[in-house]
């Protein structure tokens, strides 16, 4: 096991190490530890696997759509403000590929906030990614950036590779990316399952590799063909999800269903949405399995039913 990436994939012991998980636990009014934002819709590649081209409607193309400068830059002030710690940039599209994103990576920095980034490095970064302090590379159907891998891994502190993993005709391209991830120097690749659509489940067996940098945690693949265990999500809490339209929604898997928006930065503040956030929503049957607030989900529910807390 990789003890690195397996540290920064641990969502429970950095929710231990937050005070807002325990006030929540209290009954208190908490504002997130973090934010997920996509600032672009658009893409450039086209991954059989992304989710973000399917829905409640069927399959669909990503949407070029940019989040306004404006709105967005006073979301960030706004996040501050409340004592939100970090952004993760995301997708939707290619973070990156917004006109205005070096603006926005920067006034985020010059506002204290920390900050990551999920991309495919198929571009050179225009950005400064010594103002993050972990990037995530997705592996996708079309060929790196040598040039962008470099940039990045001279200049952020944890840099790793993703891989959605489908069967065993990935692993080739696993390999190849570990093989390029050593000769970068990164910290990890993760492997995990191509999860479904719509909540379906999938049973996909692990890959039988082994290799320093490798992450592979097979409670994942084990998760990944089953449902979630429990029926409320709460997650949204600790990290709301904002699209490039300017909707911040509990999660980007549910943004087609009402119940699931929470409100929109271009019509109100931040601070006005997070005030009247509900206690929970449903978990629908639609809601992808091993989902981003999956952890976070099972740490509340598991913390609620122990017994004896004070004898740890």
């Amino acid at each position: 096991m990789n003890l690195l990436a397996a540290q920064h994939f641990d969502t429970v012991g950095k929710l231990a190490r937050n005070v807002q998980f325990a006030d929540y636990l209290d009954g208190k009014k908490i504002y997130p530890v973090g934010l997920e934002i996509s600032p672009v819709g658009t893409c450039n590649a086209d991954c059989p696997f992304c989710f973000y081209t399917h829905g409640k409607d069927g399959p669909a193309k990503h949407r070029k759509v940019w989040i306004e400068r404006i709105p967005l830059l006073q979301c960030l002030a706004q996040a501050a403000l409340l004592g939100i710690k970090s952004i993760t940039w995301t997708g939707g599209g290619e973070p990156s590929l917004h006109f205005k994103f070096e603006l926005m990576v920067e006034r985020a920095h010059d506002l204290g906030l920390a900050q990551g980034i999920l991309t495919n490095a198929l571009e050179l970064p225009l950005y400064k990614p010594e103002f993050l302090e972990w990037a995530r590379i997705t592996v996708t159907n079309k060929s790196f950036h040598r040039g962008a891998l470099e940039r990045i891994r001279d200049k952020v502190k944890t840099v790793g590779f993703v891989f959605n993993y489908t069967g065993v005709r990935d692993i080739e391209r696993i390999w190849e990316t570990l093989h390029l991830a050593e000769d970068l120097q990164a910290d990890y690749v993760q492997v995990r399952p191509a999860l479904g659509y719509l909540g379906a489940t999938v049973d996909i067996l692990p890959p039988r590799i082994e290799h320093p940098l490798l992450y592979m945690p097979r409670e994942k693949f084990q998760e990944a063909s089953r449902k979630h265990g429990y029926t409320q999500c709460e997650g949204f809490h600790f990290q709301p999800f904002i699209w490039e339209t300017g909707s911040v929604d509990v999660c980007p898997y549910m943004s087609k269903w009402e119940n699931y928006h929470l409100g929109n930065i271009y019509k109100e503040s931040l601070a006005d949405i997070l005030d009247r956030l509900p206690d929970s929503v449903p978990v629908s049957e639609f809601c992808q399995v091993c989902c981003r607030h999956h952890e976070t989900n099972k740490a509340l529910h598991r913390a609620r039913t122990l017994e004896n807390v004070r004898f740890p």
